[in-house]
């Protein structure tokens, strides 16, 4: 079985993947983990940015997994349990230099389609019911309010950085835009559409469930 979960930033799709993963024991891709562990690599210096043929064979042949441990997702990078350390400052500021090139998102493609083709397995992003995974059994697409999605991200940030909820609405209407222009979103079609905006997380666990236990 293989379940796409679809939507912009602070719909709740990577919460939503996780505990869907977990209520049906599938295994569970989070897409920015892949671009997190590649610039991890470039800043081990075992990956050469500017070679495109160095670049794109070793994120291919990136030896990547995913396993989920006491509700937890691990992400682990040659052996190596990465999810903590992908997580630090340097990796989130680092990550975005290289996460638009052309030939970084093909690879990344390439490893998502052999998750994909392995199945048993949900998968979450802003392409994936219709790029990476077309075929899958299930593909549900979420989305929400821009100022309930903006107060989201407020509430998870503001204890820990200084940030207004302008600030991050502004942000959130320039990022789609940037998805929709350069076409790093694609709404899919034939998807099971739902408005997370006055939702709980369980409460649109409940409704994926109904729809994937039918």
């Amino acid at each position: 079985m293989v379940i796409t979960i679809d939507g912009m930033s602070a719909t709740g799709k990577s919460t939503l993947a996780l505990k869907l993963a977990q209520e049906l024991g599938l295994k569970y891709l989070n897409s920015g983990s892949i671009y997190r562990c590649v610039a991890l690599k470039i800043m081990n210096q075992q990956i050469d940015p500017n070679n495109s043929e160095d670049l794109f064979n070793k994120v291919v042949n990136l030896n990547i997994d995913f396993l989920i441990e006491k509700e937890v997702q691990k992400v682990f990078l040659d052996g190596i349990d990465v999810t903590l350390r992908i997580k630090d400052e340097d990796v989130s500021v680092f990550t975005p230099k290289y996460a638009g090139l052309p030939i970084m998102k093909t690879a990344i493609r390439q490893i998502q389609k052999k998750f994909v083709d392995a199945g048993n397995l949900v998968i979450e992003g802003r392409d994936i019911g219709t790029i990476i995974a077309p075929n899958a059994d299930y593909k549900f697409y979420l989305y929400a309010n821009l100022d309930v999605r903006a107060k989201r991200v407020y509430n998870m940030l503001k204890n820990r950085e200084n940030v207004s909820l302008e600030q991050i609405k502004n942000n959130l209407e320039q990022r789609d835009k940037k998805d929709i222009e350069d076409k790093s979103f694609i709404k899919p079609k034939e998807a099971i559409e739902i408005d997370t905006s006055n939702l709980e997380i369980d409460e649109v666990l409940k409704i994926m469930l109904k729809y994937v236990k039918k």
